[in-house]
Parts: C-alpha cells; sequence; structure tokens
C-alpha cells in the first residue's frame, strides 16, 4: 500500500513531528497511546509501545524503528498476532514542500498460499484498494492538517 501527501514546509519540520512520539495518536487512525520503552533519542532500534481499537477491543503493540536516516527516512516493524507490519516513510524535498509518501507491507501468518498467489489486478483481478489503504490515506492527510496548523512558516 502507499500513500502520499504534500506538506508546504521544510523536511526537517516535517520530520520532527513524524519522528515526535507523544503526537502519534493525534494522526494515526484509531491509535490513542503510545509510549516509547527506554530514555535513548529515537533511532534504529527504538521500541514504542501502542494501543489501538480494532473493531471496538484494545490492541496492545510493539513497534521497532528498523531505519533512521533524519529527516528522509524512517521505517518501522510492528508484529501483531498473526501479522507482521512494514512501515516506510520517505520525506522528499520539492518546489512546493515535503512529500511524505509512507509505503506498507502487511505479511500474515500461514498465508504461504498468497507467496504464490497471482497478483492483484492481473489477467482481471479485483483491483480494488484493501480497506487499509484508506485508513494510511486519511492518517497521512490528518499528519498534513496537524504539521500545517501547529507550524506558522509556510515552504519558501
Amino acid at each position: 500500500m502507499e500513500a502520499k501527501v504534500t506538506i508546504p514546509r521544510k523536511p526537517e519540520i516535517v520530520w520532527g513531528f513524524l519522528t515526535d512520539i507523544s503526537k502519534l495518536p493525534s494522526w494515526v487512525e484509531d491509535l490513542f497511546d503510545a509510549e516509547k520503552i527506554g530514555k535513548d533519542d529515537i533511532g534504529v532500534g527504538t521500541r514504542v509501545d501502542v494501543a489501538r481499537r480494532v473493531k471496538g477491543k484494545r490492541s496492545d503493540a510493539t513497534i521497532e524503528v528498523t531505519a533512521f536516516r533524519a529527516p528522509k527516512l524512517l521505517a518501522i516493524e510492528t508484529r501483531l498476532p498473526g501479522m507482521l507490519v512494514l512501515d516506510r516513510a520517505i520525506l522528499t524535498e520539492g518546489s512546493g514542500g515535503t512529500e511524505l509518501q509512507v509505503l506498507t507491507e502487511i505479511a500474515h501468518e500461514g498465508m504461504l498460499a498468497s507467496i504464490f498467489a497471482r497478483p492483484v489486478g492481473l489477467l482481471g483481478g479485483d483491483d480494488t484498494p484493501p480497506p487499509a489503504q484508506a485508513i494510511y490515506q486519511r492518517s497521512v492527510e490528518a499528519f498534513r492538517k496537524l504539521v500545517e496548523s501547529s507550524t506558522m512558516t509556510p515552504y519558501r
């Protein structure tokens, strides 16, 4: 999955919001708690306990930072029961501001058959975006609004 948004701010400003763990619940859909484990600065190996609502029930998980190149790349891994979620946030500076691109892969346990399955969209397959795609797009839009409303200086 992929979600993109352009934010009319410099990459360093966008990066500051992206890596501020205390702000995660204000823009990640259904997330209501995020707490960094340990006191070290954020970087590769940083772990964050998160809680979100899934179908009305609390779901806890731990996120681990797997790549950290300020102010351009943040990659995280989330292990859930029966599922692995890999997220990569890439910041690219452009003439209109900073483009945030979030790429996500979700792997389900016991889904070996899906590895050999025909990719979606080929030969008449269903190319409807998965429901999670809409959640990711709404989250990056909420992130854009947070950054814009919290900072006064537009990108120049």
